[in-house]
């Protein structure tokens, strides 16, 4: 069965089991990011975020996604 790309549904079908496609580290230093508004993991079921230091540690930073309607939305982000 086609997977329904709006709603994902059928994304599933047919599998035994999911696994890791890709585990990543980022240290972003001063100045980086990911400027990109259009990123996206291709391939990906789901992607996760985890903040590995304490907001007080770091000034700036800002975790947003592209929403429907073409805005970025800004998300609360903090360790955990």
């Amino acid at each position: 069965q086609p997977v329904d790309v709006g709603t994902k549904r059928g994304v599933l079908d047919g599998r035994r089991q999911l696994s890791f496609r890709c585990a990543e580290y980022h240290q972003v230093l001063p100045a980086g990011g990911l400027p990109i508004k259009e990123h996206y993991d291709a391939g990906s079921l789901i992607t996760l975020d985890l903040m590995l230091s304490e907001t007080g540690d770091f000034a700036g930073g800002v975790f947003a996604t592209l929403e429907a309607d073409g805005e970025l939305k800004e998300h609360a982000f903090e360790r955990g």
